[in-house]
């Protein structure tokens, strides 16, 4: 694989005041750094093969407010999300070669919105899956998780394998009362979840959602592009009580599919903040003894950087990008040795004109 350049973006995502077409301008100045960075250091960009990497922190894109003002919710719409994947694709089109992580997206949708959607998508296909039911099955795989195919190379297909690959743990929420963070507390937790959902799904059958006690489902996700292209998305699975002063009461939906993939022959993961922290990927991996990723990819807010969680095979890396927000500095690259070995590789520059934050450049040689 060779010589591959690195841009990690940190920026204090925590600041909602920040509008999201300056962020997207921001965004497009660092992407369009690191190919400089590339360029500067004799990477060319070659058709399908992975010559440069870009990740930015969690909740880049989030509502416009004030600091302080928890009025309605912290997401976007997904119309708005919508926009923004646009321009998104616009900045990967210009930056072949490129693993693009931009951070992730905070957005959702009212009951009535998304069940009026529903409605109108029907006309054109019977099939389409209600929201609600949607949305419970998400929370079935965060309350029981059960192990989804991992497509990466060397999965391989022993039994002892697929046991390494079996998650074990329910996916914690810190929404859930203090005294009942634990497995069957968070199990407990998203029960009334789904109990909240179903009577919803009736309500609006019904043409009754003024007795909804809740109103909202919320994601936060990131979108993998490479060479141009969007090729995979992430939803975090571990809610971290983002959400939990927002006048808005909404129901946080985890991710159901699991962060890995391949791209250019390279098996690559991705955690998002919370899901580091508890160890989703190390867990569906089943811990050191299935570390056999190249690239592990984390977008943060303030997480630390844990190497017992870390799922790269000795010369892989570890990349991560954090808000910096609270003095909770975390990003960085480290390169995974064997056994206990792991070295944290430092940054050749940075780059700070006209963006808010830091992005860090490097250059990391990725196994072949």
């Amino acid at each position: 694989m060779g010589k591959v350049a690195v841009g990690l973006w940190t920026r204090d995502t925590h600041d909602y005041s920040i509008p999201i077409d300056h962020t997207l301008g921001e965004l497009e100045k660092c992407v369009r750094k690191t190919r400089e960075w590339a360029t500067q250091n004799g990477i060319t960009a070659q058709a399908g093969k992975l010559r440069s990497i870009f990740v930015a922190p969690e909740f880049l894109f989030t509502r416009q407010r004030k600091k302080g003002d928890h009025s309605d919710t912290t997401a976007i719409s997904k119309t708005e999300r919508d926009v923004v994947l646009a321009k998104i694709l616009e900045i990967a089109g210009a930056s072949p070669s490129m693993l693009l992580v931009p951070g992730t997206i905070v957005f959702g949708e009212t009951f009535l919105t998304a069940s009026e959607l529903w409605q109108e998508k029907l006309k054109t296909d019977p099939t389409a899956m209600n929201p609600f039911a949607k949305a419970i099955q998400n929370l079935q795989q965060a309350a029981n998780p059960i192990a989804l195919k991992d497509p990466g190379k060397n999965a391989g297909k022993s039994a002892a394998a697929l046991a390494r690959m079996q998650p074990r743990k329910t996916y914690p929420s810190k929404e859930a009362p203090l005294d009942q963070q634990t497995n069957e507390g968070y199990k407990t937790f998203y029960a009334h979840q789904m109990t909240e959902l179903s009577e919803a799904q009736k309500l609006m059958i019904g043409e009754n959602p003024d007795k909804l006690e809740s109103n909202f489902l919320i994601k936060n996700r990131t979108y993998v592009f490479f060479d141009k292209a969007k090729v995979f998305s992430y939803g975090k699975k571990s809610n971290m009580g983002d959400y939990m002063e927002d006048e808005c009461k909404g129901i946080f939906i985890p991710g159901r599919k699991e962060g890995i993939t391949v791209i250019d022959n390279l098996k690559i993961g991705f955690e998002i903040c919370f899901d580091h922290n508890f160890g989703i990927l190390s867990d569906h991996m089943g811990g050191s003894a299935g570390r056999s990723l190249d690239l592990h990819v984390l977008c943060s807010a303030e997480v630390p950087n844990e190497q017992s969680k870390c799922m790269a095979k000795p010369g892989g890396y570890l990349v991560h990008a954090s808000t910096g927000a609270g003095g909770q500095e975390h990003t960085a690259v480290y390169k995974q040795g064997k056994g206990a070995s792991w070295e944290e590789v430092k940054s050749q520059t940075t780059f700070s004109e006209g963006i808010k934050g830091q992005l860090r450049l490097f250059v990391i040689d990725l196994p072949n």
